[in-house]
C-alpha cells in the first residue's frame, strides 16, 4: 500500500485532511480538490512526483492508503493518463478534465 509523499515525508491522511478546507464545486457540483494548492501549501508532489498519480486517486477515492497500482489501474481510476509530474495535472477549477474528490 502506499500512504505517503516520501519525500516531504507527509501522509496522504493528513494530506486529504489538509486538503478539505481547499474543496471547491464543479459546475455539475461535484468535489474538487486543487491539487496545485495543496502543493503550495504542504509541498507534496513537489519532490520526485512518484506521489503524485498516487495522491490524487486517494483524494479521488477520499482514502488515506491506496494500492500500488499498474499505468492501467491509474487510467481507470482517473479516467485520463496518468501524470507524469504535477506539472501534468490541470489547475483547478475550469481546466480540461478536472479530478473529483469522493463524498
Amino acid at each position: 500500500m502506499v500512504d505517503r509523499c516520501i519525500c516531504k515525508r507527509l501522509t496522504f491522511k493528513y494530506l486529504l485532511e489538509a486538503s478539505k478546507s481547499m474543496v471547491q464545486h464543479g459546475p455539475t457540483g461535484e468535489r474538487l480538490v486543487p491539487l496545485h494548492a495543496l502543493a503550495d501549501k504542504t509541498g507534496c508532489g513537489m519532490g520526485c512526483g512518484m506521489c503524485v498519480p498516487y495522491l490524487l486517486v486517494a483524494i479521488k477515492l477520499n482514502k488515506p492508503r491506496v494500492p500500488i497500482m499498474t499505468v492501467e489501474d491509474f487510467e481507470k481510476h482517473l479516467g485520463s493518463p496518468v501524470p507524469r509530474c504535477l506539472a501534468d495535472v490541470p489547475m483547478l477549477p475550469g481546466e480540461a478534465s478536472p479530478l473529483s474528490a469522493a463524498g
